[in-house]
């Protein structure tokens, strides 16, 4: 649910939920990858969540990189 950083800084992990949430919107797609519109707002609803409020932010590489090219 995540890669350790190069820098050696912590590591980002998608909570349970969220990786559920990715999961739904490319069974609604078929396994396509979602418009940059799509992206953005679960990269912004992630970033707002109360689990992640204040310390770590979700970026759009992260949900592309990370969830949608490594479900192929």
């Amino acid at each position: 649910m995540g890669r350790p950083p190069s820098n050696g800084g912590p590591a980002f992990r998608f909570t349970q939920g969220e990786v559920a949430e990715m999961e739904a919107h490319l069974q609604d797609l078929n396994n396509a990858i979602p418009h940059r519109g799509v992206i953005q707002a679960l990269t912004d609803m992630f970033t707002a969540s109360a689990a992640r409020a204040g310390k770590v932010t979700v970026y759009m590489d992260q949900l592309i990189c990370d969830s949608y090219v490594g479900s192929f």
